[in-house]
């Protein structure tokens, strides 16, 4: 269907916006997916569109749209109960949660994402995760060194 595949072409667009730094342009491509799959009644579809929606919030740092997106994009995961859904929510919440600051939740919801994606043997998201789990890391260590040098003064 015609209508499904540029849809979904509008939403791959959206999600190589946000995530190469163009958060305005891919939130006018979420819209427009958003649109055309809420006709199709693809739910599944319209949670992963919210998904790129918070996606693009925390790229603009914009903490509380991107958390109500995250928040509408996990209920509507959990209801379908789709491993790989609920793992990408736990991922991009900890992304979320780290480029916010709060590395402690980060953590936690990499650790869950990472656990999922293991299970399910998705290796590619694993390794994603993983490398996000790096980056967090390397985040605590300089905190707690800046911490520590705030101390000696």
């Amino acid at each position: 269907n015609y209508t499904r595949m540029l849809a979904w072409s509008y939403f791959n667009a959206a999600e190589a916006y946000a995530r190469s730094g163009d958060p305005d342009k891919a939130l006018e491509y979420c819209d427009k997916s958003l649109e055309m799959l809420s006709t199709l009644t693809d739910s599944q579809g319209v949670a992963a569109v919210f998904r790129n929606q918070a996606i693009a919030y925390r790229v603009k740092g914009d903490w509380e749209k991107a958390e109500k997106k995250l928040d509408i994009a996990e209920k509507m995961f959990m209801e379908q109960r789709g491993p790989y859904d609920i793992a990408s929510i736990k991922h991009e919440r900890g992304r979320f949660y780290m480029d916010r600051g709060d590395l402690g939740k980060a953590k936690e919801a990499l650790e869950e994402a990472l656990k999922t994606f293991e299970e399910i043997k998705a290796k590619m998201y694993a390794s994603q995760v993983r490398a996000d789990l790096e980056r967090l890391e390397k985040l605590a260590e300089k905190a707690e060194e800046e911490e520590a040098g705030e101390g000696e003064e």
